[in-house]
């Protein structure tokens, strides 16, 4: 098998008994991985789904609710992580962590999903697998404070259609959870009762996001790249801004960079990002709070990888 770049670090919080966090992920297109506090990497599971050399698009999915915390694959598979606190201190930092299949999900046929996040005390679920087949739009929501996702009884499970759309990205966003599809963004809002989750569109139009890995969450803004630009969606608003700094930019992913503006450095011609071959799964933003900056990260003709990144300062 081929080596594969890392596309899931994930630090739990939780404390061991020597005060350090005590579980920290890893994950590749077929492994995952948890760090011992002996400096190890323990495999915790290892996927089928992705056929060597065709690892692109599969990843672990990671989403934490306190002491609650779902794995899924984009290709199949949800777990739970669970903790066993009788575990002893030399076995990771107080607690032994371990893979659970998630029964409720089996139960339900929801097999994958590409789109996976906790708010509000419930785990979301966006672009399902269903029974072998995909659900673009379609969106499931756990039990409050619970990884059950099955509805009925004492239980706020439920689930959500964009209708027509294609979920590609879900962040919080001032308590919210705005939801971008291939054509729309959508605001969904906890409103208890049997409705329990209400999802409205606000916005229909151009300036939505075409890479899912690609929408950055500043906290009181989201900045994500379109087709052809960067735009920002800050909270309490319903159309997306733009900003002549962003759209010029965005001139470095999309129209390359001139050799002549880079002579002198040991670097190249920036070429344009290859968009054919899983095009929008080649362009991956992140966020360094510390130092407020976002950064987004392409894959040009030469390259299966990011190997090009744009740092944009938002201090």
């Amino acid at each position: 098998m081929p080596r594969e770049p890392l596309t899931l670090l994930h630090e739990s919080g939780l404390e061991g008994v020597d005060g350090r966090p005590n579980l920290l992920l890893a994950g590749t297109a077929h492994k995952l991985f948890r760090y011992s506090i002996d400096g190890s990497w323990i495999l915790l599971h290892c996927s089928d789904f992705c056929d060597d050399g065709d690892w692109i698009g599969g990843r672990f999915l990671v989403a934490q609710l306190a002491g609650l915390c779902l794995v899924g694959h984009t290709r199949g598979g949800f777990w739970d992580l669970t903790f066993d606190a009788t575990a002893t201190a030399t076995e990771f930092g107080g607690r032994y962590s371990y893979l659970t299949p998630n029964d409720s999900l089996i139960a339900l046929g929801i097999e994958a999903a590409n789109v996976v996040l906790q708010s509000n005390g419930y785990f979301f679920l966006f672009d399902l697998t269903i029974d072998g087949r995909r659900e673009r739009g379609l969106g499931h929501w756990s039990d409050f404070e619970s990884t059950n996702y099955i509805p009925g009884g004492d239980s706020e499970a439920g689930y959500i259609s964009f209708g027509g759309d294609k979920v590609l990205a879900a962040e919080e966003l001032g308590g919210s959870i705005i939801v971008y599809t291939d054509r729309s963004i959508w605001s969904g809002s906890y409103v208890g009762g049997e409705v329990v989750w209400n999802f409205t569109r606000i916005y229909v139009g151009p300036d939505v996001p075409a890479y899912p890995r690609a929408v950055v969450n500043l906290g009181d803004a989201h900045m994500y790249v379109t087709e052809n630009s960067i735009r920002m969606l800050f909270r309490g608003e319903r159309t997306p801004r733009v900003f002549d700094w962003l759209d010029k930019a965005s001139g470095a992913i999309f129209q390359g960079i001139k050799a002549s503006l880079l002579e002198g450095m040991p670097v190249g011609s920036v070429d344009y990002p290859r968009k054919a071959r899983g095009g929008c799964l080649h362009l991956v933003g992140f966020y360094n709070a510390k130092d407020q900056i976002v950064g987004f990260s392409w894959a040009d003709t030469t390259s299966q990888v990011p190997n090009w990144t744009l740092l944009l300062s938002v201090a």
